[in-house]
């Protein structure tokens, strides 16, 4: 236990607890939709604090579980992952080339490929945890969009927390809440092109470098 705590980053707290009280945000909205008796209330002393802080990081864990089935398996990896290839291809195929594979005839195949080249570089767990901080970041941001457009197409105020969320307040919420899912999608696709980027990069070196 305390050698996991020591090896503990900024990523792996901040990854998980943003993801999670976003989420735990659209819970609350839900919960005051489905019944105002279910409408969470706002914690109060340190042991209510703590226990909603534990509970924000393991539903973040639960967040990102569900960004990573949907972000990076099936058809929406596929397409992130030619969204990300773009320029960096012809290095891609160079780089896979150079240690002895195959490229692939498709842009996903070079990925996976390039994904097992670079599982023996020290930064990979830097890139997982960038990459799970904002797939889980986008899934939560939507998954708050979803519930506060609800709020706001329901037409009546709802208690999150003990304040009250009306229709309007309910409307902007949703749209900022979209606009950052997109933004977090946006700057997912961007790091694995990075990610991509740098593993052609490493795999271009001499294997004695």
């Amino acid at each position: 236990m305390g050698d996991y705590l020591s090896r503990l980053t900024f990523y792996d707290i901040v990854g998980y607890l943003l993801p999670g009280a976003v989420g735990l945000l659209a819970l609350a909205v839900a919960c005051a939709l489905v019944d105002p008796a279910w409408a969470l209330a706002e914690p109060t002393g340190a042991g209510a604090w703590t226990l909603a802080i534990v509970g924000t990081y393991f539903l973040g864990h639960a967040i990102q579980g569900i960004a990573f089935r949907i972000l990076s398996r099936g058809r929406m990896r596929d397409a992130v992952a030619r969204a990300a290839s773009g320029a960096v291809d012809a290095v891609v195929v160079r780089a896979l080339e150079s240690n002895g594979s195959t490229p692939g005839q498709s842009v996903v195949d070079r990925f996976a490929a390039l994904d097992a080249l670079k599982i023996d570089f020290s930064d990979r767990e830097v890139f997982t945890a960038r990459q799970g901080f904002y797939r889980g970041s986008s899934v939560a941001f939507g998954l708050l969009t979803l519930v506060l457009a609800v709020a706001a197409i329901w037409g009546r105020s709802v208690a999150v927390f003990g304040y009250g969320v009306p229709r309007a307040m309910a409307a902007v919420g949703a749209l900022l809440g979209l606009g950052c899912c997109v933004i977090f999608v946006l700057r997912y696709r961007d790091f694995i092109r990075h990610e991509m980027e740098y593993a052609a990069a490493s795999g271009l070196k001499p294997k004695s470098a």
